[in-house]
């Protein structure tokens, strides 16, 4: 964030005299990864302006992201329902994998997915959290779309490598990756998440056979998120 804020400085003499302008400020600082910075602004911007649904729901994003899980789901629920419901839901939906519950996390982004049906970095993370709720048939679709509608996107193309590696095609994921330029460390790191929840698929299905129970209420067993500094982050969006 910080090597970002010094690439690309914010404007400093840019005038805030409207909410609107406020507004496009604290989304400039967001893309550039500035959330603490964010919500400071966002505290200003609804003493003077008042609280809109834009402004919660940037505040929701940051306090998203920077872990204040509990304080971001009550801001998404109460723009469920309007013009920023899909956004919302996408947000619930970062927030439930956040806590490793992807089963819901597919479900509030497929919601999200019905307001802006071409939007790959939604489509690409809700193939992922399909993958980790060990879903690949639904995860496919998504997933081959992300990769089809923003071929640049690394995010896309890594994680359409997971879904072929872990679905049994190895060979074409790894074609796949070289045919889109992935480096031979993000490469490896796939192969190492394909393992993992290859393991993680066969202790479900042994947990289900041992317990119908477990097994008639659809529940699965999910690999944990990898930690950001041992684990691929390129396979899972932060």
């Amino acid at each position: 964030a910080a090597k970002a804020a010094a690439d690309r400085p914010l404007e400093k003499e840019a005038v805030v005299d409207t909410q609107d302008t406020y507004l496009s400020l604290v989304k400039q600082m967001q893309s550039k990864s500035l959330w603490y910075a964010s919500i400071a602004h966002l505290d200003a911007l609804d003493k003077q302006w008042g609280a809109s649904s834009d402004s919660r729901l940037l505040r929701a994003d940051a306090l998203r992201q920077v872990g204040q899980l509990s304080a971001a789901i009550p801001i998404y629920q109460s723009l469920l329902g309007s013009a920023k419901d899909g956004a919302a839901r996408y947000g619930l939906g970062r927030v439930a994998a956040e806590q490793g519950d992807f089963r819901s996390a597919a479900q509030q982004m497929e919601q999200a997915r019905m307001s802006n049906p071409v939007d790959s970095r939604l489509l690409t993370d809700l193939g992922y959290a399909y993958l980790r709720a060990h879903d690949l048939n639904a995860a496919r679709i998504p997933l081959m779309q992300a990769a089809q509608l923003n071929p640049e996107d690394a995010q896309a193309n890594v994680n359409l490598s997971l879904f072929m590696m872990v679905s049994g095609q190895s060979a074409q994921a790894e074609e796949f990756m070289r045919q889109r330029k992935l480096d031979a460390q993000t490469q490896q790191l796939v192969k190492e998440q394909a393992g993992q929840w290859l393991q993680g698929a066969k202790q479900a299905a042994s947990l289900a056979a041992a317990d119908p129970a477990r097994q008639a209420t659809g529940k699965v067993v999910n690999l944990s998120r990898p930690d950001v500094k041992s684990a691929p982050e390129a396979v899972a969006r932060s």
